[in-house]
């Protein structure tokens, strides 16, 4: 077998749908604990009035910025896996968004109309978990699994939007940090099951 064949025989199992390969573990941790500092950060410091550029900060990055977060996040993904016809990169982005997405609102909707528990601030519905928080979870280990170079990036991203919410009066700090569990659960049992277990076995190549 010449050089170039055992080179693609021992190719990373992901390398199809990542030429880096995975990334470490260790990055979901670190990107666990830097969106839960964006909690602790907003419960401590007293929160601004209206006129303050916090607030005006904090305001944007819970509508505008997570809005176009989440689109181009989702979106770029859902385009390299069509760009690709990879099925597998398909559902490993939509299995995870969608489970997410209906616990989360099974939980809102139960806990409050059917038991009148956790409220937002404001005293409405679709208070726990929080569903800005666990979308962003679920996008910000997504992006990282197929980009890991902007780990940081993503999960920077996540953690101002977690912040933003308590900031903002949008939501009480455990239920952001319910929709972070939330979040960070579902990727992480679904995620792996859409990757191939073994690198494919291909012919070798003759020089």
């Amino acid at each position: 077998m010449g050089e170039e064949g055992s080179e693609i025989q021992n190719a990373h199992p992901y390398s199809a749908q990542n030429p880096g390969g995975r990334p470490s573990p260790l990055w979901h941790l670190v990107g666990v604990l830097l969106v839960l500092s964006g909690v602790v950060i907003a419960h401590l410091v007293p929160r601004t009035d209206g006129s303050d550029w916090v607030r005006v900060f904090s305001d944007i990055c819970s509508k505008r910025g997570n809005d176009v977060y989440l689109t181009l996040g989702i979106g770029t993904l859902l385009w390299l896996a069509y760009k690709e016809r990879s099925k597998m990169a398909f559902w490993r982005v939509a299995t995870p968004l969608l489970v997410e997405t209906g616990i989360m609102q099974t939980c809102q909707k139960v806990s409050f109309h059917v038991f009148g528990l956790w409220p937002r601030p404001s005293g409405t519905d679709g208070g726990f978990p929080s569903g800005h928080a666990a979308a962003s979870c679920v996008v910000a280990y997504l992006l990282t699994e197929r980009f890991p170079w902007g780990a940081p990036l993503w999960y920077t991203a996540a953690a101002l939007i977690t912040w933003s919410r308590v900031e903002s009066g949008a939501h009480y700090p455990y239920q952001i940090v319910g929709g972070v569990i939330l979040g960070f659960t579902v990727v992480t049992l679904l995620v792996p099951r859409f990757y191939p277990s073994s690198p494919p076995v291909l012919p070798p190549v003759e020089k």
